[in-house]
């Protein structure tokens, strides 16, 4: 674990700010991408559709790709 090092006092400021931003990713990116998966539900399987459905499927791919490139490059206590 990133915080097995140092104590929850004692872990430095570059870890906590990125612990931080990866809950706030997490938080509100999550209820986000699942809109966004959510949302060409409703617009019928029909190819005009097509590009309005890839775009917001699309969309729901960033807040859990920065999580994961955040805990990959988590700074070392």
């Amino acid at each position: 674990m990133a915080t097995d090092g140092c104590g929850p006092d004692d872990c430095p400021a570059a870890l906590n700010t990125s612990l931080a931003r990866i809950f706030e990713l997490i938080h509100y990116g999550g209820p986000l991408s699942a809109a966004a998966l959510l949302a060409p539900r409703p617009l019928p399987a029909k190819r005009r559709r097509s590009v309005p459905r890839a775009w917001t499927a699309g969309l729901a791919l960033p807040p859990p790709a920065t999580v994961l490139h955040l805990v990959w490059t988590l700074p070392v206590p």
